[in-house]
């Protein structure tokens, strides 16, 4: 198995690799960071004896995407795209500058399309393949303070169920999983950096690790599932939003109220 990994450096993206490489694919890691790939490949190396190719890689900027799928075309069809890239943005809209926005939803959204147009070319002439696209929870749940990061993850949501259709005729199948909060550096940076109402509404979240994500989004990937969710409490934000809008915003708010009173800002 060949598979190309955006986000591979780091967090769910390296599990993912890590993952793979006990099943003894060839891996190719995709990041910006150089140093973090290296550091990267020498963990899967170190416990596995696999190929893994790194490439250091802006996934919003296409042609240079295009130009890394081509080369690993050249010598290994890719079976597996793993689309993990993406960053936080936390704070309110009113605070964060307009070029920041659209930094983001660069990454945490082209990335996926970039990565999506750049290989699905081969897969729709050997019409085989499998595309793996990460989300989050906060793809279909947001709130204050989620503003900077939350639209781009909603926006894979509706991208997926357009690629799942557009793909499918090809025999190239598509899953998305939306995992809840995940023990990984980029939940770190959110812990230091995000509004304190944010914190309130996450405290009782159960975070998951970066593993586990790994295996539900594999597992649903060979089983052809079109959606994963992480967990109960993922899929009861999903239901409560949808069958009981007013009383799911009325709780939210509270929860906010709470917090404000609590802190002595309200």
């Amino acid at each position: 198995m060949n598979a190309l990994i955006t986000g591979g450096s780091s967090g769910i993206g390296q599990a993912i690799a890590c993952r793979l490489a006990q099943q003894g694919a060839r891996l190719f890691l995709v990041s910006r960071s150089k140093e973090k790939l290296e550091i990267s490949k020498r963990l899967i190396r170190s416990e596995y004896d696999v190929q893994v190719e790194i490439f250091s890689c802006d996934v919003s900027n296409f042609n240079d995407l295009q130009n890394v799928v081509n080369g690993i075309e050249e010598k290994y069809p890719i079976q597996y795209l793993i689309c993990c890239a993406g960053q936080r943005l936390c704070g309110k809209i009113d605070d964060i500058e307009s070029f920041k926005l659209r930094e983001n939803m660069d990454v945490n959204y082209f990335g996926v399309v970039n990565a999506y147009k750049a290989i699905i070319p081969a897969m729709k002439k050997r019409k085989s393949g499998k595309i793996g696209i990460v989300s989050s929870v906060a793809g279909y749940f947001s709130a204050i303070g989620y503003g900077g990061y939350s639209p781009a993850k909603f926006a894979l949501s509706g991208l997926a169920e357009c690629l799942r259709m557009e793909a499918r005729d090809y025999g190239v199948g598509l899953t998305i999983i939306y995992p809840s909060d995940t023990d990984t550096p980029m939940l770190e940076i959110e812990k230091k950096e995000t509004l304190p109402e944010c914190l309130a509404i996450t405290k009782n979240s159960k975070i998951m690790s970066a593993d586990q994500v790994a295996v539900r989004l594999l597992n649903g990937m060979k089983k052809n599932k079109f959606e994963v969710y992480c967990n109960l409490e993922g899929r009861f934000i999903r239901w409560f939003r949808v069958v009981a809008p007013k009383l799911y915003f009325r709780k939210l708010d509270s929860v906010i109220r709470k917090d404000r009173i609590k802190r002595g800002v309200l």
